[in-house]
């Protein structure tokens, strides 16, 4: 399925201020939700931009496999996949990244196309961000 998806800013900055331990309050990606309203993936978007998925199985949750891997150079790719299964029927529009707290958006994609789940369903997501020089 053809889709959009981006870095967030806001994920930006809060990777950054991770990395340089800014804050106390920063977290990495640690969690995933399916969105459930119209998306569209734009870098300045933030985590209030999105709603998220309220039905059972499609709600945030703790990510299932996050795995670095190597595309250009060692380590440069973060590799994240996420199984849903539906409690119920629902529509989805997309999925997103956030960190710990639930407050920061890292990265969206959203679908080209609706995906409509039934009770059961399941959708398996696979989320790649490769870091690049340049």
């Amino acid at each position: 399925m053809v889709q959009e998806q981006v870095m967030n800013n806001e994920g930006i900055g809060e990777l950054m201020q991770w990395m340089a331990t800014v804050s106390g309050t920063t977290t990495a990606i640690e969690s995933i939700s399916c969105i459930k309203t119209a998306c569209s993936a734009a870098t300045a978007s933030g985590y209030a931009n999105y709603t998220k998925c309220t039905e059972a199985g499609l709600t945030l949750a703790t990510i299932g496999t996050i795995s670095a891997s190597s595309d250009s150079f060692s380590n440069d790719t973060c590799k994240i996949v996420h199984p849903f299964t539906a409690g119920a029927s629902a529509t989805v529009k997309g999925h997103m990244l956030v960190n710990g707290d639930g407050d920061a958006l890292y990265s969206v994609c959203c679908y080209a196309g609706d995906i409509s789940v039934e009770s059961d369903d399941t959708i398996t997501v696979t989320h790649t961000i490769r870091g690049k020089n340049g």
